[in-house]
């Protein structure tokens, strides 16, 4: 039996994906998809992209395009919003960087993005060497303190 009709559209055969992307479309570029949507806008990858895609076209939607645009974005484990989105960035750094460097390759105004400011470091933070009277060298963390041998 079919759900009644909600705004015109019948509820039973839309899917989330149809509701969540609501007009918005997806373009893929390498091994980015830019995905934009009203009022939003994210890069992901390709492969997470067709995963997330699968997930939401198998789902039958609830009727309301921004819960089913919140279910949606829920499932992407790794992104880079557009600025004034209302998304944070998400992800491994590691391919947060491959991401930057991709957009930077395609020409693409990476101030328009919310990139997390120290996607260059390692992770770790800088370490100090401190020599002890008798010569030896020991590293330590900025807020770390030497260990005092008895």
């Amino acid at each position: 039996m079919l759900k009644p009709y909600k705004r015109g559209v019948n509820v039973a055969t839309k899917s989330i994906l149809d509701s969540a992307l609501n007009g918005g479309r997806a373009s893929r570029n390498g091994d980015l998809v830019i995905v934009a949507m009203p009022n939003q806008g994210f890069v992901t990858t390709a492969q997470e992209y067709q995963i997330v895609m699968s997930w939401a076209r198998s789902k039958q939607s609830n009727g309301l395009p921004h819960k089913d645009r919140a279910m949606m974005l829920e499932r992407f484990e790794t992104l880079i919003p557009r600025n004034n989105s209302g998304l944070a960035a998400r992800g491994n750094r590691k391919v947060l960087k491959r991401m930057v460097d991709d957009m930077e390759q395609l020409g693409m105004m990476l101030e328009d993005w919310t990139i997390p400011r120290d996607l260059d470091d390692d992770g770790m933070k800088p370490r100090k060497k401190i020599v002890a009277a008798d010569g030896t060298e020991t590293e330590v963390d900025d807020d770390q303190q030497p260990e005092e041998k008895a």
